[in-house]
């Protein structure tokens, strides 16, 4: 009886463990060839909720972005506002300097091409030129989380 129990047992697993597979591959194949959508940031009034998150969620942290909160690259989740804002490159540089775009390295990592240094998303096409400006203007406008 014992036997015939483990061997339902391990029967059930392996279907459990199978039908998880593949719904994880389903998922991750139907996030991969959603097309991105363009996000339209406003000239002036920007916030993370509202505006830079979704843009960040869109172009960096989901499909094949690499800064999501499953998995993210170099430890950091551009989801997160409090993440964000405490992020240091390389244990120095502070990612983001609130009222400071120009010398805040995430903007610097968009516009890299211009400053000779990689640009990010690395194997994507840069961000256009409205989303530049928006994390600029919102990171000048002081990088406030909510409106």
């Amino acid at each position: 009886m014992r036997k015939i129990l483990l061997r339902y047992t391990h029967q059930f697993y392996l279907i459990l463990i199978t039908m998880l597979s593949i719904l994880t591959i389903l998922a991750c194949s139907d996030n991969a060839t959603e097309p991105q959508k363009e996000i339209v940031l406003p000239e002036k009034g920007l916030n993370f909720e509202t505006h830079i998150k979704p843009l960040f969620i869109n172009k960096c942290a989901s499909g094949s972005g690499c800064h999501s909160a499953f998995d993210p690259a170099n430890g950091l989740n551009l989801t997160d506002y409090q993440t964000i804002m405490t992020y240091f490159v390389g244990g120095t540089t502070q990612l983001v300097i609130p009222g400071q775009a120009d010398i805040s390295f995430l903007y610097q990592i968009l516009v890299a091409s211009q400053l000779g240094i990689p640009r990010m998303p690395p194997d994507l096409p840069p961000l256009n030129s409205n989303n530049i400006n928006g994390v600029k203007t919102w990171i000048n406008e002081g990088a406030e989380q909510f409106p």
